[in-house]
């Protein structure tokens, strides 16, 4: 479009003098329109340049007066008059009225020539035009090439943030970031923000609000306005797969920028079919050479060479990952899924490992086994960091537990082995790591289990019932017994440090203080003796193993 103001530098009217309503120069031109007849109201569409000689302009001021409303509220850009032997001078109530309403009252300079003016506002209108079927052609490559050479999102952020000039975000349904790119005209996104929008207003990222939100771009056809935001639902048929943010600033897009935005999440829906496609096809070979692997099988070569494009290391030493959804109904540690809802929830699981894993860039290595999720950990990769595993472990319950729609899980950890056939004897660690765990256990490392796995091996179990009775026996015969048992077991949680212990237990160190007088008294040996906090350690254990009670033979 070309404004009042622009086509007032045009060389052909450079001499034109502006008489009223020069607030008004920023309106725009459609087209010029030459009319000289009483009924010049009629003949108006809306962003003409009025070119008139007068002469059939209104003589009485009220009638000249609803004239010029009646243009204005037309939509007329500018009034451009030839005064002559028909109008000798502009009109006061013509320059009063326009002025109070800021449309644009032009005079000619003399010998200026009404197809002078037609000609070159049209051939600069058409210029335009021209320039702007040019840009829509170089977004449209630029957006299409986008669509097949961009290695990521961020690529498709950059190359939205570039051609608009804003700052450019991308998140997926849920609201959580997934790329962004600054804009070129200063309005960087503040480093904390979700997205463009949070510069502006937050986004609501959880309750009705969210919801609402999600609910008004899932139907939008096209973008969306939302206080100094644009945004675009990204989608795949009535799937929605996330948004396109730009911040639009103190100047809104133009129709151009608002046609890429659109296109641009078009693109991005396209790239996160492909990362799905890519990642099914990388989840397949990843299944198959883990499933391999943990059977003791060397895979084929030609599946080993695929699978050293995502990651895995022949000769690296890797450690197995085990997490196991807990059944409610009570039905043992290892199930069969058989119900939509449970394979749901186990991908569900299996999305949140694969984005933690993505976070620390280790290979995505993971095969299902009924309830479970078995992933490879490579330790070459693995963070530089002490304790990542256990810190890893912790993290991935925590967003777990915090996940909708997935159940409790126990996460096990075998120890790192190295070369094909370790995995085997570490996804063995795992295993029995998980069926040695405790109910309230959530998080277990085969490492810390030596003690109740060699326990395990021992088949004489009448022996153990008879060590158990021995030991504890005196604790629990007594009215206190269950109660004195569960401080002592506290105690030995809590490395025999009486405070925590009393803390865990949520008692008063002084109660804990009376109670262990009592077990000492009772087993008649003192708790500070190493051998006897020894032996406790493994009582404890024994009890464990005794599922589902010890029997007491005294």
């Amino acid at each position: 479009m070309l404004t009042v103001k622009e086509a007032l530098e045009l060389d052909v009217l450079r001499d034109v003098k502006i008489v009223a309503g020069s607030e008004g120069l920023g309106r725009q031109i459609r087209w010029c329109h030459i009319i000289d007849n009483p009924e010049i109201v009629r003949w108006i569409q809306g962003g003409e340049l009025l070119l008139t000689t007068g002469y059939g302009w209104p003589e009485v001021e009220q009638t000249s007066r609803r004239t010029i409303r009646a243009l204005n509220g037309k939509r007329l850009a500018a009034i451009l008059f030839d005064p002559g032997p028909f109008l000798g001078a502009i009109p006061a109530s013509v320059v009063d009225e326009a002025a109070r309403l800021e449309l644009p009252v032009l005079v000619a300079p003399r010998k200026l020539r009404f197809a002078d003016v037609t000609e070159a506002v049209g051939r600069e209108l058409i210029r335009r035009q021209y320039a702007i079927i040019e840009r829509a052609d170089r977004y449209h490559r630029q957006i299409t090439a986008a669509a097949v050479e961009a290695r990521d999102l961020n690529d498709i952020a950059r190359t939205v943030c570039g051609l608009t000039r804003r700052s450019v975000a991308i998140e997926d349904a849920e609201f959580r970031p997934l790329a962004r790119a600054e804009g070129g005209d200063g309005s960087g996104l503040p480093r904390a923000a979700a997205g463009p929008a949070a510069a502006v207003l937050p986004i609501p990222h959880d309750g009705a609000d969210a919801r609402a939100l999600r609910e008004r771009l899932r139907e939008a056809d096209g973008a969306v306005r939302l206080d100094g935001r644009v945004a675009c639902a990204i989608r795949a048929g009535t799937e929605l797969l996330g948004y396109l943010w730009i911040l639009e600033g103190q100047a809104p897009l133009g129709d151009l920028e608002l046609r890429v935005a659109e296109h641009g999440s078009m693109v991005a829906a396209l790239h996160i079919l492909r990362q799905r496609s890519q990642a099914a096809v990388e989840a397949r070979i990843g299944h198959t050479v883990v499933d391999a692997l943990i059977r003791g099988d060397v895979p084929e070569e030609d599946l080993i060479e695929r699978s050293r494009l995502l990651g895995f290391d022949p000769d690296g030493d890797y450690v197995v990952m085990m997490v196991s959804l807990m059944d409610r109904a009570a039905r043992g540690r290892k199930w069969p899924l058989t119900s939509r809802d449970e394979y749901y929830r186990r991908e569900h699981a299996a999305q949140v490992l694969r984005r933690l894993l993505g976070q620390d860039r280790l290979p995505i290595l993971c095969t299902y086994s009924l309830n479970r999720i078995v992933c490879l950990l490579s330790v070459d990769r693995m963070p530089d960091e002490p304790e990542w595993p256990r810190r890893f472990a912790r993290r991935l319950h925590e967003h777990l537990a915090g996940a909708d729609g997935v159940p409790p899980v126990l996460v096990t950890f075998g120890t790192a082995h190295a070369g094909l056939s370790g995995v085997s004897k570490g996804y063995w660690e795992a295993d029995r790591a998980l069926a040695l765990a405790k109910d309230a256990d959530r998080v277990l490392f085969f490492e810390d289990l030596t003690l109740a796995h060699l326990l395990a091996q021992i088949s004489d179990t009448d022996s153990l019932q008879a060590m158990y009775a021995r030991t504890l026996g005196p604790v629990l015969a007594g009215p206190e017994g269950r109660v004195l048992r569960e401080t002592l077991w506290a105690l030995v949680d809590a490395g025999f440090n009486r405070e925590t212990a009393a803390a865990a237990l949520g008692i008063h160190r002084n109660t804990m203080r009376g109670r262990l007088e009592r077990v000492q008294a009772l087993l008649c040996r003192p708790l500070g003796d190493p051998d006897v906090r020894r032996d406790l350690a493994v009582i404890k254990e024994i009890e464990h193993l005794l599922v589902p009670e010890p029997r007491l033979t005294i």
